[in-house]
């Protein structure tokens, strides 16, 4: 072990932090995660659970030993694909990434505070699928004047997908 004077870490203490967890029984290790990332992992597989979304066990030891490499202090480092460099299981963990992340950004969220973005999620506001998408209108007033309609007639849609109802106007 090395010693130090100043205060910084030594090569044991970062092994401790960054190794790779025992696998025990097929256990969620979240030891050496940050306080923010130990609650937003088990949260996240929550939400996809009562999503009706399965996710495999072998699928969190790889994620949870890449954040604990990384040291983040949060799951949004995770949006990008970078990070996800040396998963062996790149593409699944990835979709079980995103829809943490959607998950997570969904927390908390309102109408009020989702009409400020230029790709609104309409789970927030009606709880069907689906997005609208303001990104085609260049003008910033004219931008501001159809979100500002949408969300007035967003409330009177009826239907399935009150969304695609919705788009067309905002698109022309």
């Amino acid at each position: 072990m090395t010693t130090t004077l100043r205060g910084e870490a030594s090569d044991e203490e970062v092994w401790r932090r960054t190794a790779s967890a025992i696998n025990a029984d097929r256990d969620l290790c979240l030891g050496g995660l940050a306080d923010r990332v130990v609650a937003e992992v088990p949260y996240g597989l929550q939400a996809r659970t009562e999503a009706g979304v399965r996710t495999w066990d072998h699928f969190h030891r790889p994620l949870c030993d890449r954040l604990r490499q990384i040291q983040t202090p949060t799951l949004e480092v995770l949006a990008d694909p970078t990070v996800f460099a040396t998963l062996s299981q790149v593409k699944s963990t990835r979709c079980v990434v995103r829809t943490m992340l959607m998950w997570l950004d969904r927390l908390g969220a309102r109408p009020e505070s989702e009409c400020r973005k230029d790709v609104w999620d309409l789970k927030i506001f009606t709880g069907q699928t689906g997005t609208l998408d303001f990104t085609r209108i260049s003008q910033p007033a004219l931008r501001g004047a159809v979100k500002h309609w949408a969300y007035d007639d967003l409330p009177r849609r009826r239907g399935r997908r009150p969304g695609s109802a919705v788009q067309p106007y905002v698109t022309l």
